[in-house]
C-alpha cells in the first residue's frame, strides 16, 4: 500500500511499479479527447435538414404596373439536386395577385403560378419584392417595375 511520506513541504506518494504516472494519464486523456471529438458521427438528420436554395423569377426579373407575369420558384438541395414534392408559399405588395399563393414544387424542383402587381401607380424603375417560404427556407426578388400597363406579358 502507498504511504504519503514528507520531502520539503511537499506529500508525494511513493510509486508501484505497475501504477501510471498522473504524467501519462493526463496526456493519454488530452489526446483521447481530440479523437472522441473527431470519431462523432454527424446524424442524417442533421446533414439533411440545411434550408433549401430557394430563387424566383420573372422574364427579365420585370414586371408591369397591371397584368399578369409568369413566375417561377425553383428549390434546390444545397447539392444542386432538385427538389420536387416541397410546399411553396408565395407573397408579394399589398394588393398583389398571384395565380395560386401557395402550391408544391414539381419533379424538376419548380413551381409556377401568375403574378400581377394590380398597382397602377406604379413608378415604372422602382422595384417590389416577391418572397417564397419553403419549409425553414425563404427566397425573395426584387423585380423592377417596367412600363405601362400591360407592356410585360405572360408567356
Amino acid at each position: 500500500m502507498d504511504r504519503p511520506s514528507r520531502s520539503g513541504d511537499a506529500v508525494s506518494l511513493r510509486s508501484r511499479p505497475d501504477a501510471a504516472s498522473r504524467r501519462a494519464v493526463l496526456t493519454t486523456a488530452a489526446w483521447a479527447v481530440p479523437a472522441i471529438v473527431v470519431s462523432t458521427p454527424v446524424p442524417a438528420w442533421a446533414a439533411a435538414s440545411a434550408p433549401a436554395p430557394v430563387s424566383i423569377s420573372t422574364p427579365g426579373d420585370e414586371v408591369p404596373p397591371s397584368g399578369e407575369v409568369w413566375l417561377t420558384v425553383t428549390v434546390r438541395s444545397a447539392q444542386g439536386t432538385p427538389l420536387g414534392g416541397q410546399s411553396v408559399s408565395l407573397s408579394g405588395p399589398p394588393g398583389a395577385r398571384f395565380g395560386s399563393a401557395s402550391g408544391s414544387t414539381d419533379g424538376t424542383g419548380t413551381y409556377s403560378t401568375f403574378f400581377d402587381l394590380a398597382d397602377p401607380s406604379a413608378t415604372p424603375g422602382s422595384t417590389v419584392t416577391v418572397t417564397a417560404v419553403v419549409g425553414g427556407s425563404n427566397g425573395a426578388v426584387a423585380l423592377t417595375v417596367v412600363g405601362p400597363e400591360g407592356s410585360c406579358t405572360a408567356v
